[in-house]
């Protein structure tokens, strides 16, 4: 596939949620595993947005642990943008890496189901 004719992953949906994660990388100066805690801020089937109140340093591979029972996939990911936030937090751009169709269709099936409640909750008010 010519690179020019690639899907914009950037335009794909995405969904504002707040999900507690832990965050565990190979620190590159000691080679010891390491873990951070963090919070999403949005989720799409190729991508996340996780702030942290520790910095990770740049183009961290990691694997990401959701803390919620409902989405039980670990996947791969690298911060590819960091953005140091005003309340002295650290806010995280980062893709996913080595996912394969079946977890894009969980993602995307769990985003979809969180957006049908959101939107169900909204009705109700």
């Amino acid at each position: 596939m010519a690179e020019n004719s690639r899907p914009n992953r950037r335009a794909d949906f995405r969904l504002t949620l707040s999900i507690p994660v832990k965050l565990t990388y190979v620190d590159p100066q000691t080679k010891r595993s390491k873990n951070i805690s963090g919070v999403t801020r949005n989720l799409s089937a190729n991508g996340i947005y996780i702030v942290t109140e520790k910095q990770l340093p740049p183009s961290t591979h990691f694997i990401i642990h959701f803390h919620r029972q409902e989405l039980m996939i670990a996947p791969q990911a690298v911060n590819l943008k960091e953005d140091i936030l005003e309340n002295g937090q650290y806010g995280y751009g980062c893709k996913y890496e080595n996912f394969s169709d079946s977890f894009e269709s969980q993602m995307r099936a769990f985003l979809f189901r969180k957006e049908a409640m959101i939107r169900m909750k909204g009705q109700k008010e």
